[in-house]
């Protein structure tokens, strides 16, 4: 049998005859499968379905529609698992199915399939693309009154399919297909007026077709709509592609060509543009500023294992408070607008001595006007004094070489070409900003869960998918890990406690829990030992804050410590689970008690329900601590 939502919602049976699904039962099943298997808390099953008038007795009310959707779910698969698809636990229900039997699953992965092959086989890539986009038969789950989970279902899958259609066409003007493709950008263009890539395709398209004047007409109109309907202008790719067109500088190559492997960096001259493409996807970079040749600093925008990323990069010049000009921050600053604008991270490379204040005060406000709205990245690969320093100070995460590690560095590197992994690894955990989800990958399995007791680390790694950790801030703050991992693909914070806090593991646990905070990180707490030395409560206090305010979700499992506050339930955690091994008299209450081999099941679920529900928006800034 197949689920198809690409359109109506229907349900092809395993005879091959297609079912259309309507009422409570559409609204339930559409529900059930955006959430892709995970359980969707009864509560909310409830209010999609029955809005601000439930039945007197919601929850008796729901497991009648529940049966109902068995029954139907043995007709359609009467010769497959059927009713045991849809499966029952305490806090909701799931739909359990293969990736074959969704049109959405076979979409999404041809898709992917479609856009990676764009650069090396433009047939190829057309008749995937093609294919994939065949798929759909109207709009998402059209007619259904969806709910929460199939809203954001449908808007990713829009987002999808535009970025297929863009990849099409890219494809199709790689092998000559110009001619062809301008109305279809034309009519893109006029239901997605902001997209700035579909005018850039449309202008590159028109000029290769001897249309200047309707190419430089295109610019035009974009750039009036942006002003006039958003007070801003448009993306500064889209007028330097303007520009090319008017001084007929244009070349006939396509608009861009999709990310395959980093570029290697070769260390040479520590030029600023050097360390801006090493880090960007081959083919995707592109100078926000004038591209002044040497150490000046350069900024620009690119893409980081297929993410838009704002970059800037300050080289070897050695510049003194004095000599430095007001324009030595103007490439920063560029940088740093497109990010607030576009709502993308900003990375910057800092391998410089001292600059002035009168230079870099607007970066510092910008960088200030920027916290917790979208992530900040500084690699410090030199010397860092002056009001350059306070740039990485304003960071969310600092990475150094070994060679420059200092202050409140996340990470370090033995050198130069060892961050830029490092980097990519950390956007790979975040939100493009607080205003998207933190990006979910494919499940790994864990390592072994060790019984107990074990070792902290080894708990951790037998919770979360295989070689997913990610330590910051291992070289300061005994007492207290914290890291970034995945747990069945969800991205995660973990803070572990394995002795009593000091100063510096407070300061660095609040520091990392208002940086998950900022950016929708669920937070994962492991507790070892009791949390504060006796007399000495006051030390953690700013941690608790933290943990207190938190909005995310928060799941805490309690090893062995027998005395401990944090992340309990009386302070707001979400769930919180104990080991067999674990005095749970003297811990108050608990979800539930767990062997140890059961956790990563515990917590993913949870983690499931709980992140279902979350809807990302800016929260908080992310001071520094």
């Amino acid at each position: 049998m197949r689920f198809l939502q690409l359109g109506p919602l229907t349900v092809r049976t395993d005879s091959g005859e297609p079912s259309a699904v309507g009422g409570k039962q559409a609204v339930l099943l559409a529900e059930l499968l955006a959430a892709e298997g995970n359980v969707v808390p009864a509560g909310r099953l409830v209010d999609e379905i029955y809005g601000g008038e439930p039945p007197a007795k919601p929850l008796r009310a729901l497991h009648a529609q529940m049966t109902r959707l068995r029954r139907k779910l043995a007709q359609w698969d009467a010769h497959g698992p059927g009713p045991e698809r849809l499966t029952s636990s305490h806090t909701g229900y799931a739909l359990k199915i293969d990736a074959a039997e969704s049109d959405v699953a076979q979409f999404l992965a041809e898709a992917r399939r479609g856009r990676a092959l764009v650069g090396t086989d433009a047939h190829e890539a057309i008749a995937v693309l093609q294919g994939c986009l065949g798929l759909w038969r109207g709009p998402v789950l059209d007619g259904v009154s969806i709910g929460q989970g199939a809203r954001f279902l449908a808007s990713r899958l829009e987002e999808v399919k535009l970025q297929a259609v863009e990849s099409l066409i890219e494809a199709r003007i790689g092998v000559g297909g110009d001619a062809e493709v301008v109305s279809d950008l034309e009519r893109l263009l006029e239901e997605h007026p902001y997209h700035e890539q579909l005018a850039d395709l449309l202008m590159t398209c028109l000029y290769r077709l001897s249309r200047t004047a309707d190419a430089l007409a295109v610019y035009e109109r974009v750039r009036r709509r942006f002003v006039d309907d958003l007070g801003i202008e448009p993306n500064p790719r889209l007028s330097e592609r303007f520009t090319a067109i008017l001084n007929h500088d244009l070349g006939h190559d396509p608009v861009k060509r999709p990310a395959a492997e980093p570029e290697p960096f070769v260390r040479t001259a520590r030029r600023p543009q050097e360390y801006l493409r090493a880090i960007a996807d081959p083919g995707t970079f592109a100078e926000l500023g004038p591209g002044e040749p040497g150490d000046a600093p350069a900024s620009g925008v690119c893409r980081v294992d297929g993410k838009s990323v704002a970059v800037f990069a300050r080289g070897g010049r050695s510049s003194s408070s004095s000599s430095a000009s007001s324009s030595d921050g103007a490439d920063i600053q560029r940088a740093m607008e497109y990010a607030r604008r576009a709502r993308v991270p900003v990375v910057g490379f800092i391998d410089s001595g001292e600059a002035s204040l009168e230079g870099y005060g607007p970066v510092l406000r910008t960088a200030a006007g920027l916290s917790g709205h979208v992530p900040q990245i500084s690699v410090v690969l030199g010397p860092c004094t002056g009001a350059a320093a306070y740039v990485s100070a304003l960071s969310d995460l600092v990475v150094t070489t070994g060679a420059a590690g200092s202050g409140n560095v996340a990470l370090t590197s033995p050198g130069v070409d060892e961050t830029f992994p490092l980097v990519r690894r950390l956007l790979g955990y975040l939100p493009s900003s607080c205003w998207h989800p933190p990006p979910v990958a494919p499940p790994v399995p864990a390592e072994p869960m060790p019984g107990s007791p074990a070792e902290t680390r080894d708990v951790i790694r037998g919770i979360v998918d295989s070689g997913s950790d990610l330590e910051l801030y291992a070289g300061t703050g005994d007492g207290l890990i914290t890291a970034l991992a995945r747990v069945e693909g969800m991205p995660a914070g973990i803070v572990a406690a394995t002795g009593p806090l000091t100063l510096a593991a407070t300061d660095k646990g609040t520091r990392f829990v208002r940086m998950c905070d900022a950016y929708g990180l669920p937070l994962i707490t492991l507790v070892d030992t009791p949390l504060f030395p006796p007399g000495q409560e006051d030390t953690g206090a700013r941690l608790l804050y933290a943990l207190i305010k938190a909005s995310v979700p928060r799941i805490s499992v309690i090893l062995r410590g027998t005395h401990t506050v944090m992340n309990a339930t009386e302070i707001g955690a979400d769930a919180v689970y104990a080991w067999e091994s674990t005095n749970t008299a003297a811990l108050g209450p608990v979800d539930a008690v767990l062997a140890p081999d059961r956790t990563r099941h515990a917590v993913a679920a949870r983690l499931a329900v709980l992140t279902s529900a979350l809807e990302p928006g800016f929260r908080h800034d992310n001071q520094p601590q």
